[in-house]
């Protein structure tokens, strides 16, 4: 996804099925969209997303990782955290350190940008309500004034945010 604007999922998925390929999307300006009523992010194997200070949802710095598998999240949340899974009992996962231990960084969120993001995620769908609004209505003027413009195309109109018409 890229500008607010899904991408066109089945065909990804398809082919990633056909030749067993894990699928992983890249939602960091995107935060917020939907494919046929699924976020953006949760329809492949791993989603990803930017808070960065330029994204749609922004918290300064950071980002985040969302998968349904759980060998796959328990490999993020080491790799971000200097290899090491602290809080295993919260996610309900139990496996020992020695265990496909890795070899991590330290891309840990600060707790000050990590409460800025809560705040910020509290306003996602206000947000994305103002933005399609706003599209809608930047649409509708350019169609009126210069009928001989056209936008790119849209595979799901009710997903696509609008913040970058």
């Amino acid at each position: 996804s890229i500008l607010g604007h899904p991408v066109d999922m089945d065909p990804v998925m398809a082919f990633a099925k056909k030749h067993n390929i894990r699928v992983i999307e890249d939602v960091a300006q995107s935060c917020g969209i939907q494919y046929k009523g699924q976020y953006a992010g949760t329809v492949g194997d791993v989603g990803v997303y930017s808070f960065q200070m330029n994204k749609i949802l922004t918290a300064g710095e950071g980002g985040a990782v969302v998968t349904r598998d759980p060998k796959i999240f328990e490999r993020a949340v080491r790799y971000h955290d200097q290899g090491v899974f602290r809080d295993k009992a919260r996610y309900g996962i139990d496996s020992p350190e020695e265990t496909g231990a890795i070899v991590g960084q330290n891309y840990r969120m600060s707790e000050l940008a990590g409460a800025v993001l809560v705040e910020q995620w509290r306003k996602l769908d206000g947000m994305v309500a103002a933005m399609r609004k706003h599209a809608g209505a930047v649409k509708k003027a350019v169609a009126e004034k210069l009928p001989s413009i056209q936008f790119r195309g849209v595979v799901d109109e009710a997903g696509d945010i609008g913040s970058h018409v």
